[in-house]
This record gives structure tokens, sequence and C-alpha cells, in this order.
């Protein structure tokens, strides 16, 4: 309990019961706002949806690379682009995707070793 007076002689108590009054036992941290959804900012919404002729997504499965043709990239406006296949399946959602690679012609004779190469040849590599 707070004993000290104030400039009129008053004990200065008021403020800590109103303080006890408002206490419900849980401390809000900054972790809350971190894992808070952002009401304001919408899930990103498809701007552009354009043809992907020549393009394939690589598939790892067993050691061995497969080609899945990329049906079209869509765009959103918050800059990302998601390749799809025919069903409109994102095919960077799937488990053994390991990137895209432009095949002019030929994608069904080229080899795994050949995907393998292609893929290497255009792979972006993240900076730190």
């Amino acid at each position: 309990m707070n004993t000290t007076t104030n400039i009129h002689g008053n004990a200065c108590e008021e403020p800590e019961r109103r303080r006890r009054e408002h206490y419900t036992g849980y401390t809000n941290t900054t972790k809350l706002y971190d894992e808070m959804v952002d009401l304001s900012d919408p899930d990103p919404e498809i701007t552009q949806s354009l043809e992907a002729s020549g393009y394939y997504a690589v598939a790892e499965q067993g050691g061995a690379y497969e080609s899945v043709p990329v049906d079209s990239f869509l765009v959103f406006d918050d800059g990302s682009i998601y390749g799809t296949d025919a069903n409109g399946e994102d095919l960077a959602e799937r488990e053994d995707f390991k990137g895209y690679v432009f095949i002019k012609e030929g994608a069904d004779e080229l080899s795994s070793e050949g995907r393998a190469a292609l893929l290497k040849e255009t792979m972006m590599i993240k900076e730190d």
C-alpha cells in the first residue's frame, strides 16, 4: 500500500487501487502482436495469368528428375509468382518440387540427367 501523501496531504493509494481493479492476470507481450492477423492487409489477389508455353516444373522422385508442364504462371498483387498445372494446382507446393526450367523443344526426349543439368544451369542461389 502506498502511504505517501500528495501535495494536498491526502494519501496516494487511489492509483494503486485502480490498477488492481483492472488487473486481468494476463500480460500482453510483443509475441501477441507478432502472431496477430493484420485485417487491413488482405490475402494477395491474382492480377495476371500468363501462358507458360515451354516451361516445366522439375520434380525429383527416387533420384530421377521428371518434368511437369506448367500451364500458366499466376502473378499476385504482392509480386509473388506461382506456376500451375492444367488443373490449377500450384506446382511449387509438390513435396518433390525442385524448380522451373524452360525447354524450347524435345522435353519428352530429355533424360533425367538433362533435366538436372538444366535445373542446375538456371538455379538462382539465395545470397546471405
